[in-house]
């Protein structure tokens, strides 16, 4: 079998980036401060694609022969050509007190997979994909009777990683699909206190560190419908559902108190340590559905509904400041002038649009935050064949009726590449 250069390797180092893309989805993802990824397992990121992200984020029913949707595993049947995929995201965030505004920004790794079409009407997609990250970096000052006021400082880092396999057929128009994967990731949690007045012998300093680590099978299942209304015009509805799940949950606490000392330094004394303490992570049943509206290949309107019941997650039996449920609705638009390999090259660029609001599973100050987003993108051909750069802008704002919260802006930058190659396709002619 001949194998092209040099474009399709590149999704054989997608392949071998499989293996060593955890590090990387785990340590370029902790520079961005997000305040309230503090809680639960910090600030959700999934896999949407980067040609999806343009469109508002709208996935659950959509699908393309030559890309990977694993918003909804039952896409996968519509692969027809080996499919490699990965991408990366720049983002900047804003986080705005009363008086103060803070930016900070990050490179995050976004995917790597691999599709193929195995069978007529059916396919298998593997791959690597951050689940969400937290990092945050929050100080505030406290009152308390007979030591004076003191200085708190919060720092936390991680985040859940997924290695998955999928697949999904296609019988009649109506496809199934599954993603069965193995969830992981470790998170970092550390609370220190200091009192300014350090000239009684009760004012001594604390501070509060745990590690949790956390890893288990985790699944989804899918389901397409496509329908064709009149000619070219088609209708196609999607659904996913992710049940309730436990992932093992391992902890180390080690809690110090200390004091400053002008002949002898810092003194320290242990008062807690607990290493190797065991239980679950139980993370939230979630429910999708979408319908995408579509004339062949130029343009398709998509829409999408999600609901998550946090209300089920539990750390080691502890709940954490989390809403009883979060929902997300999203929009999005396409636009591809000509698909013909003659046309000229702007007319072959697909143009996307799309919005999405919804509320946060945070719970914090009585309140729970919403947030709201633009989006803008484009797939860009290249070599006249189905290979896709594609480009996504979200800008979005995270607000709450909570008094005294913060406020946070961001915008992200994402830089997508899908690879197609017709490996494992069964020729015609040879």
């Amino acid at each position: 079998m001949r194998i092209p250069f040099p474009f399709k390797c590149v999704g054989l180092l997608m392949s071998a980036g499989v293996v060593s893309g955890t590090a990387s989805a785990q340590v370029l993802s902790t520079r961005e401060n997000i305040p309230y990824s503090r809680y639960g397992i910090g600030d959700l990121l999934g896999g949407t694609s980067v040609a999806q992200r343009g469109g508002g984020s709208a996935a659950i029913a959509v699908s393309n022969p030559f890309a990977i949707n694993t918003d909804n595993p039952a896409s996968y049947a519509g692969l027809k050509m080996t499919t490699y995929e990965g991408a990366f995201t720049a983002s900047r965030r804003s986080v705005a007190t009363e008086n103060q505004n803070f930016p900070t920004g990050t490179t995050t790794l976004s995917y790597l997979r691999v599709g193929l079409p195995v069978a007529k009407n059916a396919g298998v997609v593997f791959g690597l994909q951050p689940e969400s990250r937290s990092f945050y970096h929050l100080s505030d000052t406290s009152y308390q009777p007979g030591l004076g006021y003191a200085y708190n400082q919060y720092i936390g880092s991680g985040g859940l990683s997924q290695a998955f396999l999928g697949g999904a057929v296609d019988v009649k128009g109506f496809r199934l699909g599954f993603n069965v994967g193995y969830t992981f990731g470790t998170f970092t949690y550390n609370r220190s206190r200091e009192f300014y007045q350090q000239d009684t012998a009760s004012s001594f300093g604390a501070e509060f560190d745990r590690t949790l680590s956390v890893g288990g099978l985790t699944y989804k299942l899918g389901a397409q419908y496509t329908t064709v209304l009149k000619g070219l015009l088609g209708l196609r509805l999607g659904a996913t559902a992710t049940l309730k799940q436990d992932l093992n949950a391992e902890t180390n606490d080690l809690w110090l108190s200390y004091r400053f000392s002008g002949s002898s330094g810092t003194i320290l004394d242990t008062a807690y340590a607990s290493n190797g303490a065991s239980g679950k992570m139980t993370l939230p049943m979630n429910i999708a559905a979408g319908m995408q509206l579509f004339y062949g290949n130029q343009w398709a309107i998509s829409a999408d509904f999600s609901t998550t019941s946090w209300k089920d997650y539990r750390v080691l039996g502890n709940r954490d400041s989390l809403a009883d449920r979060a929902w997300r609705a999203a929009i999005g638009a396409e636009y591809t002038p000509s698909n013909t390999v003659g046309s000229r090259f702007l007319q072959r660029v697909t143009y996307r649009l799309g919005a999405s609001y919804g509320t946060d599973p945070y719970f914090v100050g009585g309140a729970q935050p919403s947030t709201i987003m633009g989006t803008a993108g484009m797939s860009i051909p290249f070599r006249r064949t189905t290979d896709r750069v594609h480009l996504a802008l979200e800008v979005g704002r995270r607000t709450s009726s909570a008094p005294f919260t913060l406020k946070e802006t961001f915008t992200r930058f994402s830089v997508g590449l899908s690879l197609n190659d017709r490996w494992f396709v069964k020729r015609r002619y040879d």
